[in-house]
């Protein structure tokens, strides 16, 4: 997996376009933390604390995390990577690349995906209209927070 830090890729002015100011390290009432990269895991959501951390400025790991916390203001969430909960992370983070991104990565999570889906016995297609409902919720929760706009259906 590519990480692109500094001067080659700054996702910051993306992420305070439609959450507000990232500089107070708080983000739709979250709290967001970065660390240097440890080797594994490049971005993680914390229910129990409200927070995300991140080892990159990349948006796609942003936009997937902020999904979690989406999906957890209205499902508990499984400990560890459960299939549903990431591919509604994914779908979710693939959706708002697209709205917010110079460069979303659809590539990226439609492999994504797919390696989640062959875990429920699910291609990508019918894994992404399983978790269609929830994915729209996400949306919606992320996209009001941001524009200050009811999103109606």
């Amino acid at each position: 997996m590519e990480i692109k830090t500094g001067d080659e890729y700054d996702s910051r002015k993306s992420i305070q376009c439609y959450c507000g100011d990232i500089g107070d390290r708080r983000s739709c009432g979250i709290t967001i933390s970065y660390q240097a990269f440890q080797g594994e895991v490049i971005g993680n959501f914390q229910p129990q604390r409200n927070t995300i951390q991140l080892a990159t400025w990349e948006n796609k790991t942003f936009f997937h995390e902020l999904a979690h916390a989406a999906h957890s203001k209205f499902t508990r969430l499984k400990n560890g990577q459960h299939w549903h909960q990431e591919v509604v992370a994914e779908l979710t983070a693939a959706v708002l690349g697209k709205l917010y991104d110079q460069q979303p990565n659809t590539g990226y999570s439609y492999c994504y995906i797919e390696r989640y889906a062959k875990d429920a016995g699910l291609d990508v297609y019918k894994a992404c209209l399983f978790v269609l409902a929830d994915t729209e919720r996400c949306l919606k929760l992320i996209l009001e927070e941001a524009t200050g706009v009811l999103v109606t259906s």
